[in-house]
Protein backbone atom coordinates (compact mmCIF):
# COMPACT_ATOMS: atom_id res chain seq x y z
CA UNK A 1 0.00 0.00 0.00
CA UNK A 2 0.86 3.72 -0.29
CA UNK A 3 0.35 6.37 2.13
CA UNK A 4 -1.29 9.61 2.13
CA UNK A 5 -0.77 12.71 4.53
CA UNK A 6 -3.01 15.40 4.48
CA UNK A 7 -3.95 18.58 6.54
CA UNK A 8 -7.00 18.71 8.35
CA UNK A 9 -8.48 22.03 8.32
CA UNK A 10 -11.02 23.18 11.37
CA UNK A 11 -14.32 22.77 10.10
CA UNK A 12 -13.50 21.27 6.88
CA UNK A 13 -15.02 17.63 6.25
CA UNK A 14 -14.21 16.91 2.83
CA UNK A 15 -10.79 16.17 1.04
CA UNK A 16 -9.56 15.72 -2.00
CA UNK A 17 -8.18 12.44 -3.32
CA UNK A 18 -5.87 11.51 -6.15
CA UNK A 19 -6.04 10.09 -9.05
CA UNK A 20 -4.70 6.98 -8.11
CA UNK A 21 -6.56 6.62 -5.44
CA UNK A 22 -8.39 2.76 -5.36
CA UNK A 23 -9.08 1.42 -2.08
CA UNK A 24 -8.40 2.65 1.86
CA UNK A 25 -6.29 -0.12 4.04
CA UNK A 26 -7.01 2.39 6.69
CA UNK A 27 -7.51 5.68 7.64
CA UNK A 28 -5.49 7.17 10.84
CA UNK A 29 -6.38 10.64 12.29
CA UNK A 30 -3.80 12.89 14.50
CA UNK A 31 -5.66 13.18 17.91
CA UNK A 32 -4.96 16.26 20.66
CA UNK A 33 -1.94 14.18 21.88
CA UNK A 34 -0.50 14.24 18.37
CA UNK A 35 -1.07 9.93 18.62
CA UNK A 36 -2.48 8.50 15.44
CA UNK A 37 -5.84 6.78 16.02
CA UNK A 38 -7.61 4.70 13.65
CA UNK A 39 -11.22 5.55 12.07
CA UNK A 40 -14.10 3.41 11.19
CA UNK A 41 -15.51 3.28 8.03
CA UNK A 42 -18.85 4.25 8.04
CA UNK A 43 -21.47 4.51 4.99
CA UNK A 44 -23.06 7.94 4.34
CA UNK A 45 -27.16 6.34 5.04
CA UNK A 46 -25.14 4.67 8.30
CA UNK A 47 -24.35 7.92 9.10
CA UNK A 48 -27.91 9.26 8.82
CA UNK A 49 -28.66 6.72 11.02
CA UNK A 50 -26.36 7.55 13.77
CA UNK A 51 -27.31 11.13 13.95
CA UNK A 52 -29.74 14.10 11.55
CA UNK A 53 -26.68 16.54 11.76
CA UNK A 54 -23.42 14.89 10.94
CA UNK A 55 -22.34 16.87 8.46
CA UNK A 56 -21.98 20.06 10.01
CA UNK A 57 -21.36 19.14 13.60
CA UNK A 58 -17.55 19.82 14.39
CA UNK A 59 -15.73 17.59 17.06
CA UNK A 60 -13.13 14.53 17.49
CA UNK A 61 -12.89 12.55 14.54
CA UNK A 62 -14.21 9.12 14.85
CA UNK A 63 -15.68 8.16 11.75
CA UNK A 64 -14.45 8.26 7.68
CA UNK A 65 -16.60 7.62 4.46
CA UNK A 66 -15.69 7.79 0.70
CA UNK A 67 -17.87 9.10 -1.79
CA UNK A 68 -16.29 9.16 -5.32
CA UNK A 69 -13.06 11.29 -5.42
CA UNK A 70 -13.63 12.18 -1.57
CA UNK A 71 -13.08 11.20 2.08
CA UNK A 72 -15.33 13.05 4.14
CA UNK A 73 -14.07 12.76 8.40
CA UNK A 74 -17.04 13.09 10.82
CA UNK A 75 -17.73 14.66 12.91
CA UNK A 76 -15.50 17.38 11.09
CA UNK A 77 -12.38 18.26 13.16
CA UNK A 78 -12.74 21.57 15.44
CA UNK A 79 -8.95 22.16 15.17
CA UNK A 80 -6.19 22.20 12.57
CA UNK A 81 -3.76 20.10 12.46
CA UNK A 82 -0.52 19.51 9.52
CA UNK A 83 -0.51 15.88 8.42
CA UNK A 84 -3.13 15.26 10.38
CA UNK A 85 -4.72 12.30 8.21
CA UNK A 86 -3.22 9.70 7.45
CA UNK A 87 -4.53 7.23 4.64
CA UNK A 88 -2.98 3.94 3.61
CA UNK A 89 -4.20 2.73 0.21
CA UNK A 90 -4.43 0.84 -2.95
CA UNK A 91 -3.34 2.42 -6.00
CA UNK A 92 -5.04 2.02 -9.11
CA UNK A 93 -2.90 0.57 -11.43
CA UNK A 94 -1.51 3.12 -14.48
CA UNK A 95 -2.54 2.58 -18.07
CA UNK A 96 -0.26 0.24 -19.60
CA UNK A 97 0.01 2.16 -23.69
CA UNK A 98 4.12 1.65 -24.18
CA UNK A 99 5.86 -1.40 -24.25
CA UNK A 100 8.33 0.72 -22.64
CA UNK A 101 6.11 0.73 -19.60
CA UNK A 102 6.45 -0.89 -16.29
CA UNK A 103 3.45 -2.29 -14.18
CA UNK A 104 3.22 -2.15 -10.76
CA UNK A 105 4.52 1.53 -10.67
CA UNK A 106 8.32 -0.12 -11.23
CA UNK A 107 8.93 -1.96 -7.77
CA UNK A 108 11.16 -4.60 -8.46
CA UNK A 109 9.97 -7.25 -6.25
CA UNK A 110 6.61 -7.25 -8.10
CA UNK A 111 8.50 -8.15 -11.69
CA UNK A 112 7.91 -11.85 -11.10
CA UNK A 113 4.16 -11.59 -11.47
CA UNK A 114 4.66 -9.59 -14.87
CA UNK A 115 3.86 -12.55 -16.53
CA UNK A 116 1.18 -13.25 -14.51
CA UNK A 117 -0.61 -10.49 -16.45
CA UNK A 118 -0.11 -11.36 -19.75
CA UNK A 119 -1.78 -14.95 -19.22
CA UNK A 120 -4.48 -13.27 -17.05
CA UNK A 121 -5.26 -11.52 -20.57
CA UNK A 122 -4.81 -15.12 -22.71
CA UNK A 123 -7.10 -16.81 -20.68
CA UNK A 124 -9.48 -13.95 -20.56
CA UNK A 125 -9.61 -13.59 -24.43
CA UNK A 126 -9.75 -17.45 -24.83
CA UNK A 127 -13.38 -17.41 -22.20
CA UNK A 128 -14.45 -14.41 -24.81
CA UNK A 129 -13.78 -16.97 -27.49
CA UNK A 130 -15.55 -19.60 -25.54
CA UNK A 131 -12.64 -21.75 -25.52
CA UNK A 132 -12.92 -22.98 -22.18
CA UNK A 133 -10.93 -25.91 -21.99
CA UNK A 134 -8.10 -24.08 -23.27
CA UNK A 135 -8.92 -21.25 -21.38
CA UNK A 136 -8.50 -23.29 -18.02
CA UNK A 137 -4.81 -24.07 -18.87
CA UNK A 138 -4.55 -20.73 -17.68
CA UNK A 139 -5.64 -21.39 -14.20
Amino acid sequence: PSRINTDLVANQSEYDLPDFFLEAVSVLCKNDNGEYVPLEKKTEPELDNESENWRSEPGTPKYYYIRRNKIGIVPCPSTSSTNGLRIDIFRRAPELTDEADIPFDGIYELYPFHESIVLEVVKMCKMDERMTDEALKFE
